[in-house]
């Protein structure tokens, strides 16, 4: 498991000028919206490994994202899209059960555009198993957070909904989808749509 999380949590908690800059959030909140938006991915691995190794910095980031997100409004977006890797197997038993939920905290946007540029941006991520690039289309929901309110403190783009770990979506469909890349080339990807239960 990566440190980068860690490292920008813990950098924006020491930081004197992060004192000024969190607005109506607590420290804690601002660390780990601003930490887990730059450094997702070895956050949400520690939760998807069941909070093992147990790391406290690491709970303390959870308990304040789970005090943030009941602070933003709930998302009106219609559809919400999120590109990712899938280990084979995770991808297998979704297509066997119809069900997709996840031990971490899922993040999606309004924008088909900025969930596969999300793919195509994190393609270095050390993946250590078979991987499927996924688009997940969820076209019903009513839990996600509506956090596009702190792009002004975070480098987030576009309006970003964000789930709490342990959502459940049905699956509704599977086909398949395109990302275009900047050469001109393509590469056909998986798309999943779902709503949420």
């Amino acid at each position: 498991m990566g440190q980068e999380f860690l490292n920008q949590y813990q950098y924006i908690i020491n930081d004197p000028s992060s004192q000024t800059k969190q607005g109506q959030l607590s420290l804690e909140e601002y660390a780990a919206i601003s930490a887990f938006v730059a450094h997702s991915y070895d956050f949400c691995a520690y939760l998807r490994a069941d909070r093992q190794p147990h790391e406290a910095i690491y709970e303390d980031a959870i308990q304040a994202m789970q005090s943030l997100l009941p602070k933003s409004p709930l998302s009106t977006a219609p559809i919400l899209y999120r590109g990712t890797y899938l280990p084979n197997t995770v991808f297998h038993e979704i297509l066997t059960t119809c069900q997709y939920n996840d031990k971490a905290f899922v993040s999606t946007t309004d924008r088909e555009f900025d969930a596969k540029r999300h793919m195509v941006m994190n393609t270095d991520m050390g993946l250590e198993e078979e991987y499927r690039m996924v688009v997940f289309i969820i076209t019903q929901h009513h839990s996600g957070r509506d956090v596009s309110h702190l792009s002004s403190i975070t480098t987030i783009d576009g309006n970003e909904t964000i789930f709490h770990p342990g959502t459940r979506f049905q699956v509704t469909s599977v086909g398949k989808d395109t990302i275009n890349y900047n050469d001109g080339s393509s590469q056909e990807i998986d798309a999943i749509t779902l709503i949420e239960v």
